[in-house]
């Protein structure tokens, strides 16, 4: 058990230091990983109602294959 532990630690590891580089990580079968920039916008609180700005931000994404979104 330990040692898939690590395994899928490393993948992990490996799939976050291509994400901060800015590339993709596609793995066949499971889905692509990618960096989208999104850009500064205005929102509303709702909490006190006033209008604050979000600023731009890189996020991750993940879009499922076919295979996976499909089950």
């Amino acid at each position: 058990q330990t040692t898939v532990k690590k395994v899928i630690d490393e993948v992990f590891v490996a799939i976050y230091e291509e994400l901060m580089k800015g590339g993709r990580v596609c793995i066949k079968g499971f889905g692509t990983f990618k960096v989208v920039k999104l850009k500064e916008r205005t929102y509303r609180n709702p909490k006190t109602g006033k209008k604050e700005k979000s600023p731009a931000k890189r996020v991750a994404r993940f879009k499922p294959a076919p295979a996976l979104r499909n089950l």
